[in-house]
């Protein structure tokens, strides 16, 4: 996915270097962040600051470094693998019951009847949860974009968590989409348009859950809840990990996610 030309420097974190192209991020990660569409994974990020992403073809220079990506593993984003497939219902239950057992304590868990998260900030989070429910409310009872204009930018973050809750909503729309061979790409369109704003973290993740390209964390998790054997250990694990991404984006965008796949009608009005 990565197109030819030099990506400035847009921001530096412990385990992630992000470089801006047009309207994107692309990411250099440390292996414990993991594959994505629009991450290069790194064997180790050193304590130097990033100057420079150039891509020319099959040739990406990060710094000094010259990688042939010929030579390196690629990692597929494609939804592929849940052609012809479903999840059962047990899986949607134990993923439920794992995102509201080990959630971040101010996640969304409270859509899903979970508890509602205590803070000084109390006023703030009163009002944060009640537009949240209020957005959400509208998004599964067929006023979809009214809904998502509700939600974007609400919430704390690089991506604030209702972006995280219709990036999980749009990865679920696309799942579906995959496992019945045909996918409601206007529906997806339009949210996806209603919830572009101005951060280039909302931006890049909202870009990849309407073209349907999960990261691999997320990846995980969703060939383990189309496992027609039911592995509850193996759904449990990988939930935990994608629940560990950011304070709360992880476990946010798995509530959009998995009220999704339980079955909510999401129209555009």
């Amino acid at each position: 996915m990565l197109k030819d030309g030099l990506y400035p420097v847009h921001s530096k974190f412990n385990r992630v270097w992000n470089f801006r192209h047009s309207n994107y991020l692309v990411s250099v990660v440390a292996e414990q962040v993991g594959p994505g569409p629009l991450n290069l994974v790194a064997d180790a990020l050193d304590h130097a600051s990033p100057e420079s992403l150039k891509v020319r073809g099959e040739v990406i220079s990060i710094n000094s470094a010259v990688v042939d990506s010929r030579h390196a593993l690629v990692y597929d984003s494609s939804m592929e693998f849940g052609r012809d497939r479903f999840v059962p219902q047990p899986c949607l239950e134990i993923f439920q019951r794992t995102l509201l057992e080990s959630q971040p304590e101010a996640g969304l868990g409270f859509l899903l009847g979970g508890p509602l998260a205590q803070g000084r900030e109390s006023s703030f989070r009163r009002a944060f949860q009640d537009r949240l429910r209020t957005g959400v409310a509208l998004i599964f009872e067929g006023r979809a974009i009214e809904g998502v204009c509700k939600i974007r930018g609400c919430g704390y973050g690089l991506t604030p968590s209702g972006d995280d809750f219709i990036a999980g909503v749009l990865f679920g729309l696309n799942l579906v989409g995959v496992t019945r061979g045909e996918s409601d790409r206007s529906t997806i369109d339009a949210i996806h348009e209603a919830a572009r704003g101005e951060s280039l973290f909302s931006n890049t993740m909202l870009r990849l859950a309407r073209e349907g390209r999960p990261f691999g964390l997320l990846r995980s998790v969703l060939e383990s809840l189309l496992d027609s054997g039911v592995n509850e250990a193996e759904i449990i694990v990988r939930s935990q990990k994608l629940f560990e991404v950011g304070e709360t984006s992880g476990s946010d965008l798995a509530t959009g996610l998995l009220m999704t796949l339980m079955g909510g009608e999401i129209r555009c009005s």
